[in-house]
């Protein structure tokens, strides 16, 4: 055999992989290059607010009312809030609480101290007997006619007591009644009413009917007794109305 063909065949054979072998005209090789994802959408910003119009509101404030108090005592206005408060307490809004500070002012002159001749006592002048029995049996209280809170108190509620047993065509005519059965007694009240039917008068009106009998009071007694409602709501009342105290049983113009 051929020396140099078997020296040829000695010789290891190198393969190479062709893909292995790069021609120096291919391109260099490119790093892959980490990509970003793509940014999420961003909503858009509101729209601006619409502006808030704020109307103003006209506040109209009425006048305090100018109130007339020369015809009252200047002692008696001491006793206007005390007058006003009992009254809602016990009557609502259907009371009289200037009919009743022109009683206060009739029975006492608005004194707390007062005692009468016959034993009457304070603002209200209730007789120690009418105070003991009105105190301890209706009011479910201690009787202190001298206080001026209780004596207040106490009779707003004993009106009260008389009105709602007495009868009459209208307010004013029944608050007479009411008062005539405070200054002397409720069962004259009764005894006047038959009086004045069997002379055919309307025992349902006090002015000039019921008023104008006497069932037996005594004359001192009968004058005092009519004369009683007469002062205190045709006189003394329409005072009190003007002074703001509010209505009266008689006096219902307002100021």
């Amino acid at each position: 055999m051929n020396k140099k063909l078997i020296a040829l065949a000695l010789l290891p054979v190198l393969f190479v992989p062709i893909s292995l072998v790069q021609s120096p005209d291919d391109p260099a090789p490119v790093e892959p290059v980490a990509v970003a994802p793509a940014p999420k959408p961003v909503a858009p910003p509101p729209p601006p607010a619409e502006p808030v119009i704020v109307t103003p509101i006209a506040v109209i404030v009425e006048p305090e009312p100018v109130y007339d108090l020369s015809g009252v005592p200047r002692l008696c206005l001491q006793y206007k809030r005390r007058i006003i408060r009992e009254s809602r307490n016990v009557w609502g809004l259907d009371g009289f609480p200037a009919t009743f500070a022109a009683q206060i002012q009739q029975e006492s002159a608005c004194k707390p101290d007062a005692v009468s001749r016959v034993g009457a006592q304070g603002l209200a002048q209730f007789m120690p007997s009418t105070a003991e029995w009105f105190g301890n049996e209706i009011m479910k209280e201690e009787p202190a006619p001298l206080d001026p809170d209780w004596a207040i108190r106490a009779m707003v509620q004993y009106n009260r007591f008389l009105w709602v047993r007495v009868n009459a065509a209208d307010t004013c005519n029944r608050a007479a009644k009411m008062l005539s059965a405070y200054n002397g007694g409720l069962g004259w009240i009764k005894r006047d009413e038959k009086l004045a039917t069997s002379k055919g008068l309307d025992k349902d009106l006090w002015f000039g009917n019921v008023e104008t009998v006497n069932s037996g009071r005594s004359a001192a007694n009968f004058k005092e007794n009519r004369g009683y409602p007469r002062r205190i709501m045709l006189k003394i009342e329409p005072s009190y109305v003007r002074a703001g105290y509010g209505e009266g049983a008689c006096a219902y113009e307002s100021v």
